[in-house]
């Protein structure tokens, strides 16, 4: 069954192998195994606290 509320735009994110590992662990250990969860968590955190204009050293996915 659908959760209640309006509908969330559906957004497509492209992750290595080794970005989608991290995601999933971090997702096991804080939000009880739901990928899409931690995602929206870890956009959350990013909106508040990434600098403008900040890009990551390298272009592939998680560096843990």
């Amino acid at each position: 069954m659908p959760r209640p509320g309006p509908r969330r735009p559906l957004v497509a994110l492209k992750l290595s192998e080794a970005g989608i590992e991290h995601v999933d662990r971090r997702a096991t250990e804080e939000a009880d195994g739901n990928r899409s969860e931690m995602l929206r968590r870890m956009i959350a955190y990013a909106s508040i606290h990434m600098p403008r204009n900040w890009k990551p050293k390298s272009s592939g996915g998680a560096s843990r």
